[in-house]
C-alpha cells in the first residue's frame, strides 16, 4: 500500500483530460494559422491575376491603337477639364473662298469725244510764209467725235469725224489760215488691267481734206490720212470712261501752190478723250 501511494499521486497530478485539452488547443491554433495563410495566398493570387489582366488589357489597347496608325490617347475620355483663370481658345474657322469675279460686260457701243493738239513739221510752205513776214505757231488744235462697236472682247471697230486747223499771223495783213477735216475708219485692240484701267491701241485710216487761204486766194485738196494712237482709259462708272491719248498723225499736203510747197497739219499728237458707253 505504501509503495502505491506515490504512483497514485503522480497520476493525480497528471490529469489526462488536461493533456487532451492542451493537444486540442494546439491543433486549433495550427488550423487557424493554416487557414489565414491559405487566405493570404488566395488574395495575393487574385491581386496578381487582376494586375496581369489589367496589363494585358492595356497592352491590347496600345496594340489596337498602333495597328490603327495612331498613338495612345493622352486625353481622358471626358476631355481636359477647364483650368480656372484660363480662357479656352475659340475654334478657328477657315475663311470662305471668295467667288470668282464676274466678267466685265461689253457695251453695245461707245461714243467718243476727243480734244487734242498736234505738232506739225516745218515744211516748205511754212518757210515761204516766214519769208513774207508771216509768223505761225507750229501747233494744230483738233476735235474728234467717234463711235466704236465691240465685235470681240478685245476688238472694237468704228469710225471718226474730225476737224483741225492752223494759222499764220502777219503784222500788216490778214492771217493765213489752214482748215482741215477728216473721215476715218478705226480699229482698236483693248485689254483690261483689273476692272478700272483699260489699255489699247488704235489704227485709223481714211480721207482728209485741207483748205489753205492766203490774203484773198484759197485752195483746197483731198489727201490721204493715217493715224496710230495709244489708249489709256479709266472707267468711272458703268457708262463713262476717260483718259489720255498719245499718237502720230500723218496729215500733209504736197503741192499747195504752183511752187510745189508742202504743208503739214499732223505730226506728234496729244489728246484727252471722254467715252460714253451703252
Amino acid at each position: 500500500m505504501i509503495g502505491l501511494t506515490p504512483a497514485i499521486g503522480v497520476a493525480q497530478d497528471e490529469d489526462p483530460s488536461d493533456g487532451v485539452a492542451a493537444g486540442s488547443g494546439e491543433s486549433a491554433t495550427e488550423s487557424e494559422s493554416e487557414s489565414e495563410a491559405e487566405a493570404e495566398t488566395a488574395a495575393e493570387s487574385e491581386a496578381e491575376s487582376e494586375s496581369e489582366s489589367e496589363s494585358e488589357s492595356e497592352a491590347e489597347a496600345e496594340a489596337e491603337a498602333e495597328s490603327a496608325g495612331g498613338t495612345p490617347a493622352l486625353v481622358p475620355p471626358g476631355g481636359v477639364p477647364p483650368i480656372p483663370g484660363v480662357r479656352e481658345p475659340r475654334p478657328v474657322q477657315a475663311p470662305e473662298p471668295e467667288p470668282p469675279p464676274e466678267p466685265i460686260p461689253l457695251p453695245r457701243y461707245s461714243l467718243e469725244l476727243r480734244l487734242g493738239v498736234s505738232f506739225p513739221g516745218d515744211f516748205s510752205f511754212d518757210q515761204a510764209l516766214a519769208a513774207l513776214r508771216y509768223d505761225g505757231v507750229r501747233a494744230a488744235p483738233s476735235v474728234v467725235v467717234g463711235v466704236q462697236v465691240p465685235v470681240l472682247d478685245w476688238l472694237w471697230l468704228g469710225g471718226r469725224l474730225g476737224a483741225r486747223g492752223r494759222g499764220w499771223a502777219h503784222p500788216d495783213r490778214d492771217p493765213a489760215t489752214l482748215a482741215a477735216g477728216e473721215l476715218l475708219a478705226t480699229a482698236q485692240a483693248r485689254v483690261w488691267l483689273g476692272r478700272v484701267v483699260e489699255l489699247g491701241v488704235l489704227v485709223a485710216g481714211g480721207l482728209g481734206w485741207m483748205q489753205v487761204a492766203v490774203r484773198d486766194a484759197a485752195t483746197d485738196q483731198a489727201v490721204g490720212r493715217f493715224s496710230l494712237e495709244a489708249i489709256l482709259a479709266f472707267k468711272t462708272g458703268p457708262h463713262f470712261a476717260f483718259g489720255p491719248r498719245v499718237g502720230y498723225d500723218f496729215f500733209e499736203w504736197s503741192g499747195v501752190n504752183a511752187y510745189g510747197h508742202g504743208v503739214d497739219v499732223g505730226g506728234f499728237s496729244l489728246g484727252l478723250a471722254l467715252e460714253g458707253r451703252e
